[in-house]
């Protein structure tokens, strides 16, 4: 019997059994029951052992009181298995995954009419996304809906991206854009969405840049929009200008916490605008790959950060004198400092081990910060100096 026909024939036989033997077997298999019951991640959806319509069927006609979620991942579903899938009962489901999958715009206009009442996490990550797939999408009835995932929909044009800030989610908290062609111009347009409880948007690798010109402008849209729950934004790798980070670094988001802006080219003028802004709940901060000097890191220890817990500046341009700045910087939270990769040289180890041998190997971590950096920073737990050319015997 396959996995499917056993997840299928178990709550029938449940049924059938009597109340003693239920007791006994909730009594004895409460993680099985657990698994059956309440999660079945689907990952042999569209075996060769029968067509994806069938598994859907099999599915969509059983009985499943409890079921929260369902994983149908490279499950090569089509538009047919959609239009059956739907038909069954998803009255608790609160999780979907259909990323790597090309049903199309009939199989998510399938979708679009099922009843998810209490679906809170969709994941379409690589389905080919077009404009009328955003349409039908944001027809959807989806009010409980708390997480999107529509990273890697590097098809979408311009007009698909428009589509998604119309979709009236008002409990939406986490929306995943990542690694996707999409026209700058779409974060200025983000003010117009009605997610007022939106708390993570993840852009890495997903902004195509037009000119300057056109990123200040749509920045400053981006500023604007009134999110005070905010507390996460990733903008790894979108080719953000200083005057760019002036306008962003503009936003009233008093919540914000953590921020990528990894592989960026942070100036010093672009480290002055992030220092100056108003976001001091910051608690982790990663600028790595930023191009970062002594001038850049002269600012950036101007910034009070009181919450600042981790920061990551591996891979940049900083030297012994930059490191000379940097642990004057007033963070008493800090528990984490990343300087992987940067040429601090055989000065560094001096400035660190202060006259005590110091536990550093290439390619390692310093687990135990010297005593003096403890005081600056009594909660350092973890400095990572690997492959910045070091010795140990300075």
């Amino acid at each position: 019997m396959s996995l499917l026909d056993t997840i299928y024939e178990v709550p029938q036989l449940l049924h059938v059994t009597n109340s003693n033997s239920r007791k006994a077997l909730q009594a004895t298999c409460r993680q099985l029951r657990h698994l059956v019951h309440t999660t079945a991640s689907v990952v042999s959806f569209g075996t060769q052992r029968q067509s994806s319509e069938a598994d859907a069927r099999l599915l969509s006609s059983g009985t499943w009181t409890h079921l929260d979620s369902m994983n149908f991942r490279h499950a090569d579903m089509s538009a047919d298995a959609m239009a059956v899938l739907i038909q069954g009962d998803w009255t608790f489901l609160k999780t979907l995954v259909l990323s790597y999958n090309s049903f199309g715009a009939r199989g998510m206009e399938h979708f679009s009419h099922g009843r998810w009442p209490a679906l809170a996490t969709l994941e379409l990550h690589r389905v080919g996304m077009s404009c009328t797939m955003m349409q039908h999408l944001q027809h959807a009835t989806l009010a409980c809906l708390l997480s999107l995932v529509l990273s890697e929909n590097i098809m979408a044009n311009s007009a698909c991206w428009a589509e998604l800030v119309k979709g009236e989610w008002p409990n939406l908290t986490h929306l995943d854009l990542s690694s996707n062609y999409i026209d700058i111009s779409f974060v200025g347009q983000l003010k117009t969405a009605k997610w007022p409880l939106l708390g993570s948007l993840n852009l890495h690798f997903a902004l195509v840049q037009r000119s300057a010109t056109a990123q200040r402008e749509a920045l400053h849209g981006m500023a604007q929009c009134d999110w005070h729950h905010l507390q996460s934004l990733g903008l790894a790798s979108c080719s953000l200008s200083p005057e760019g980070m002036q306008k962003i670094c503009q936003a009233q988001w008093p919540d914000l916490r953590e921020l990528d802006l990894a592989a960026n080219s942070m100036s010093g003028d672009a480290l002055r605008y992030l220092a100056g802004s108003v976001w001091s709940q910051l608690e982790v901060l990663d600028l790595k790959w930023c191009d970062i000097d002594v001038t850049a890191v002269s600012y950036l220890v101007q910034a009070q950060w009181l919450h600042l817990k981790t920061l990551n500046l591996s891979g940049n341009d900083i030297h012994v004198d930059a490191l000379d700045l940097l642990v004057e910087a007033q963070w008493p939270l800090l528990t984490v400092l990343d300087l992987t990769r940067n040429y601090l040289g055989p000065g560094s180890v001096a400035r660190l081990n202060s006259g005590h041998e110091l536990p550093l190997r290439y390619g390692q971590h310093i687990v135990t910060p010297p005593a003096w950096l403890l005081k600056q920073w009594p909660r350092l737990i973890v400095l990572n100096l690997s492959y910045c050319n070091t010795q140990l015997n300075p």
